[in-house]
């Protein structure tokens, strides 16, 4: 009897994995800094490496010498030169960069997280799970460098990012005052001036009587937002924040952001939108550049010029087929034109692709907003959308956020509002998408406000 013969297939890593496995093979190519590191205490480190076949991947990592360590990083996978160069133009757009030593770069990095990790903060996951293996492993082969961190007698100085929300802020201070004792540290505002330890204090609102701040918000607020100049603008928003502050279950907001912090912790990779996993397709599909533009020129039609998208993704099917990202596209368009077909189109391809995270996503807000029964839990859980994905797209991220908001706002709940506007300055989002939620977030937190105190009286 012939013997069976197993067939041996080539298994194509994902990006990450490759990284993992492979990335320390590959030849370092160049590193680079942004040229004021000493003096302003933090680092956008550049660290690429070169495949044989001449393209590159390429690790970003942001460092704050003076007390987080390693905060942010993201990387680049395989790309063209064209790209790359595309990559570091972008660096160059904030800071000038210079050139420096592979070994200069890692002394940076590691001197940086042991001096945070003295404190009690960790890199950020995403070093930890993949970019790390984009540097040499931390042994003694490599030369130590003294590297400075801290301020100037070596003192922890926690900069406040522009992005840090109250939450954060006081999370940070916290782990200072365990670790080295109130007043054994530095703080700092983003404009570089020096900041009291109580700069909570700086809203006029805060310790107002309820009653007084309920009286002025009615009277800020009776007359509509449009006309407010900013700094008016910005005295509502304290003041919102200061009411929200008295009126909140604080321990019910503190468990919101316990619950939600993995969609904080999930590594975003910006170059990685219209991937395989990202479309739903299998790995051993033949995907070209061309093709992943025409399905991003597609998706952002649908906003944009529906018909015209329409009729892009007629295109697109007939040459792919019903795959999961044209499914979601084609739900996205039906909703649009408010067809009767949606539900049923929704379920079908719920049914086909039921890992699919776009499609759970819907699915799970179309319940939401349209079941008569008690469906318990009413905000998407992150988990449960994206699974155990080692990291998502900059595009999944803010889907999965905006949609989430929808929910949120469909029970208008305060907690959750609150929950949601301070975790909203953690989540890895690109700056127009992240001021878009904000913005949402500001005037419908004042909208609920407003129902609240006009049903009491």
């Amino acid at each position: 009897m012939a013997k069976n013969k197993k067939q041996q297939q080539t298994v194509k890593l994902s990006p990450e994995n490759y990284i993992r496995q492979k990335a320390r093979n590959l030849l370092i190519h160049e590193c680079l800094i942004n040229s004021d590191w000493e003096k302003v205490g933090t680092a956008n480190i550049f660290v690429s490496r070169k495949h044989v076949n001449g393209n590159i991947t390429a690790g970003v990592f942001f460092v704050d010498l003076r007390c987080l360590g390693v905060v942010e990083t993201n990387f680049g996978f395989n790309n063209y030169a064209l790209a790359y160069e595309e990559l570091k133009k972008d660096l160059e757009k904030n800071s000038i960069m210079e050139n420096i030593p592979y070994v200069l770069a890692h002394n940076i990095i590691y001197a940086a997280i042991e001096f945070a990790d003295n404190l009690g903060f960790k890199p950020v996951k995403s070093f930890t799970n993949t970019t790390q293996y984009l540097l040499e492993e931390d042994t003694e082969d490599i030369e130590l460098m003294d590297i400075k961190c801290g301020g100037d007698n070596g003192e922890p100085v926690y900069i406040i990012s522009e992005n840090d929300s109250k939450v954060k802020q006081n999370q940070i201070i916290a782990q200072l005052e365990k670790a080295v004792g109130k007043g054994n540290f530095t703080i700092v505002n983003v404009d570089d001036e020096n900041f009291d330890e109580e700069y909570d204090d700086d809203n006029e609102f805060v310790g107002l009587p309820l009653e007084g701040q309920k009286q002025l918000f009615l009277e800020m607020t009776k007359n509509g937002l449009d006309d407010y100049e900013e700094e008016e603008q910005l005295k509502l928003i304290d003041l919102t924040d200061s009411i929200y502050l008295e009126l909140c279950d604080e321990k019910e907001v503190d468990r919101l952001l316990a619950k939600w912090e993995p969609e904080i912790t999930k590594t975003i990779n910006k170059d990685n939108d219209f991937n395989y996993e990202f479309l739903g397709i299998d790995p051993s599909v033949q995907l070209t550049n061309d093709d992943r533009l025409e399905f991003n020129r597609m998706y952002n039609l649908i906003s944009e010029k529906p018909k015209e998208a329409q009729k892009k993704l007629e295109k697109l099917q007939k040459k792919w087929g019903n795959i999961p990202f044209l499914c979601f596209n084609e739900l996205n368009c039906l909703q649009l034109e408010k067809k009767s077909d949606y539900e049923s189109k929704l379920n079908e391809y719920c049914k086909l692709y039921p890992n699919y995270p776009f499609l759970k996503i819907k699915k799970f807000v179309f319940n939401v907003f349209n079941s008569t029964e008690n469906l318990g839990e009413h905000i998407p859980d992150f988990i449960t959308m994206f699974g155990n994905r080692v990291s998502i797209s900059s595009t999944e991220m803010y889907f999965f956020q905006a949609e989430k908001l929808l929910c949120i706002l469909k029970h208008r709940k305060m907690e959750e509002l609150d929950a949601m506007y301070n975790q909203l300055h953690d989540v890895n989002l690109d700056n127009d998408s992240f001021k878009l939620l904000k913005t949402l977030l500001l005037l419908e937190r004042i909208k609920v406000l407003q129902e609240y105190f006009e049903k009491e009286q």
